[in-house]
């Protein structure tokens, strides 16, 4: 297992399949702040947290403008991304990190890569038509709630019809 919270954090994005390279022109900042060593996108987020709670050299992130935006912009990415592939989401998604993104620019998922595209939810006629035809083939008479009271109108008691202006609880009385 990891060793590290960086080495912990790289192993649970490249599970998922999430990409751990920077794009220096999304994130000019963090590009700036990895250049001497080449590390990528797990290594600048637990390196910049790890400066922002145990500082060693106070002015190390005022030298790199942006860079704790940018850093926060990358760990939105990671974590939206775990999360949605931890609950199973198989449909497209929109890059958290993208700050100008629109609804348009979805793509799959990066754990579907090579999959075939997830089946579309059926509509919802089809929906209810199918659970008709189920209710027919079952044999059950399908129990709609009423939705007007019966009671005598008031004028003549023999006659019963049916009128909206019954008290509540007497119109809901044999639903309860």
């Amino acid at each position: 297992m990891a060793d590290s919270a960086e080495e912990f954090l790289r192993y649970l994005i490249e599970e998922a399949r999430v990409p751990t390279d920077v794009d220096p022109d999304r994130f000019p900042a963090v590009a700036a702040f990895i250049t001497p060593d080449g590390a990528d996108g797990p290594a600048v987020v637990t390196r910049v947290r790890n400066h922002l709670v145990h500082p060693t050299e106070p002015d190390e992130l005022a030298r790199h403008p942006g860079l704790v935006q940018e850093t926060l912009l990358l760990q939105r990415r990671y974590l939206v991304m775990l999360v949605l592939h931890d609950i199973g989401y198989r449909s497209h998604v929109v890059d958290p990190a993208n700050r100008t993104a629109w609804d348009g620019d979805a793509r799959p998922a990066p754990w579907l890569a090579g999959t075939a595209q997830p089946p579309m939810p059926p509509a919802r006629r089809e929906i209810q038509a199918a659970r008709r035809r189920e209710r027919i083939e079952s044999g059950r008479r399908q129990q709609r709630p009423r939705r007007w009271c019966r009671r005598p109108l008031p004028s003549t008691r023999r006659t019963r019809r049916w009128f909206s202006s019954a008290p509540l609880d007497q119109c809901f009385a044999d639903s309860l």
